[in-house]
């Protein structure tokens, strides 16, 4: 399967099955919003999924827009909407005064990342608001598929961010405002990742995975029993050792150097 198939059809089948948020999703959804300046009047976000950001906007803009790779993703978004590409986004230049990208960049295949940057520069007015996991370890999260033996992480990460990367992520927007929320992690990571391996903890593919080698995916018959082993192997390892706050993720707001 060669990357652009497979990174569409990984993307329509993680939107064929609905998934509630999370206290930690929920809390980077408001943090995000929050960042979005009083004198934006039109805003895209890029990779909008399923509207948990663009939804919750409505409304609230004289122009507003959603554009996402997945059509499946696109059937819950509540505003005007665009099934599309961030490396070809179909608006003009300058279009909107702010460009929203959460939780996106990190999975952009190699092919598609640079061009993507450039387009979100490219419509925006004002500013660009994006954020990414913060620090990430790649290697802790990797699981294997079971057919063909290759590895590939368990969220599709392909890239980590910090905050000295994302300071020259575009060429002329500079940062205007950066926020880092940490998040509980294990005191001894290495220890605790070695634990989930041997005990299997997310180590299998969950529901929606799929090979990018083989194109194997699991069926869905499994998922409640799959999740509650999850769940419970990771709350008793919480009990048993020292957290602390790390990792998490980075919100930035960036204005063109020009306005």
């Amino acid at each position: 399967m060669n990357e652009p198939d497979f990174y569409r059809e990984y993307y329509e089948k993680l939107h064929s099955v609905e998934r509630k948020l999370t206290p930690k999703e929920e809390s980077r959804i408001k943090n995000t919003i929050a960042f979005i300046p009083e004198d934006v009047e039109s805003l895209l976000e890029v990779g909008c999924g399923d509207g948990r950001i663009v939804n919750r906007l409505k409304g609230k803009y004289e122009e507003i827009c959603g554009l996402d790779i997945s059509n499946k993703a696109l059937d819950y978004v509540e505003t005007p909407k665009v099934q599309g590409t961030l490396e070809n986004l179909p608006f003009a230049d300058n279009s909107f005064d702010i460009v929203i990208c959460c939780e996106v960049l990190e999975h952009l295949p190699y092919s598609v990342y640079k061009k993507a940057v450039k387009e979100m520069e490219r419509v925006s007015k004002k500013y660009i608001l994006i954020s990414v996991p913060n620090n990430e370890n790649l290697e802790r999260e990797m699981i294997t598929c079971p057919e063909c033996g290759c590895s590939s992480h368990l969220w599709r990460h392909l890239r980590s961010f910090n905050e000295e990367r994302l300071r020259n992520l575009f060429k002329d927007f500079e940062i205007h405002k950066i926020k880092t929320h940490s998040s509980e992690q294990f005191m001894f990571a290495g220890t605790f990742f070695k634990i989930k391996r041997f005990l299997n903890i997310n180590q299998r593919f969950p529901q929606t995975a799929l090979c990018p080698q083989c194109g194997y995916s699991p069926e869905y018959e499994a998922k409640s029993a799959h999740l509650k082993k999850e769940n419970k192997g990771i709350n008793l390892l919480k009990k048993v050792l020292p957290l602390k706050k790390a990792g998490g993720w980075i919100i930035v707001l960036y204005k063109c150097s020009g306005s």
